[in-house]
Order: C-alpha cells, then structure tokens, then sequence
C-alpha cells in the first residue's frame, strides 16, 4: 500500500512539474536605459508616427527593449506591434495564428491580455485562435495561454 501511494505521490508529482508555466526570471535580459528612438521612414510608419512617437514616450514594457505599440484599423479591427527603442524600428506582433484581441469566456476579466515584463525576454498572451480571414465576431470564446520569446529581434513560440 505504501509503495502504490509512493508511486501515486511521485507520479502526481512529475506531471505537475511537467506542465509548469514558464516564468519571466527565467528569460533574463537587461533593460536599455538610453534615449528612445523612433523610425518613421517606412510607409506604416509615415502614416501611424504621432502614435510611435507617443509610444516611444513609453517606459520599455517587453524584452528590455520594447514598448507595446496598438492603433485601429477600422470597425473591429486594431493592430499590435512592437517598438524597438533602442533602434526606432517597428515591428508587427505576429503571435502564429493567436490573438490575444479575444473575447474569453473562461477568465474574470473576459479579455484576452499580454503579459511581458521589461526585464524578461518570455511573452504570455491569452487569447485565442485566429486565422486572420475575417474581423473577430466579438462572441465569447474558450481562452488559454501561450508563451513566446523574443528572439533576435522575433516573437516565437516557446517550445
């Protein structure tokens, strides 16, 4: 009985450590503590540079380096990047087919979120799937998290 409640506690035990969330304290990076650049020479950025510039006024919020950077882009629609402001370039955030612009039915706050810390490089975003193909219906949805790296200057799954 012992060895069967041993096996019981070990099993239990393993599992919960294998589904472990990520932790930002495990992604270090440090913060850049320079002046804030922004690049408005591209033509996104030509059209949406008071908003990078009212971003770039922004404290880093991601990675060390980033600052989160949204605008609309017409009814039901809004579009998320990243500022890089050590360099002023802007980037597009590319979550693979997720969207954290959900409507969650499982959550007490019933929206999806991003989660970053400035000193860690891990992204968490709750939401949902999204294919891109048509503006999201604004109907309550099932949400989980997903984790994300900055890497290189790109946001990619965490494996």
């Amino acid at each position: 009985m012992k060895r069967l409640l041993f096996a019981g506690v070990t099993t239990l035990l393993c599992a919960s450590s294998a589904f472990a969330a990520p932790k930002f304290v495990d992604f270090p990076v440090d913060v850049y503590q320079g002046n804030h650049l922004v690049d408005t020479n591209g033509k996104i950025e030509q059209q949406f540079k008071t908003t990078l510039k009212d971003a770039a006024k922004k404290s880093v919020e991601f990675a060390g380096k980033y600052v989160f950077v949204s605008w609309g882009c017409g009814t039901g629609c809004v579009s998320d990047g990243l500022l890089n402001v050590q360099t002023g370039k802007y980037s597009p955030l590319e979550l693979d087919g997720f969207t954290h612009q959900a409507v969650c039915s499982n959550t007490k706050s019933k929206e999806g979120q991003l989660v970053a810390k400035p000193d860690s490089r891990l992204l968490v975003v709750i939401g949902a799937k999204y294919d891109g193909s048509a503006p999201l219906s604004g109907e309550e949805e099932a949400c989980s998290s997903r984790y994300y790296l900055e890497s290189n200057g790109k946001i990619v799954p965490l494996k």
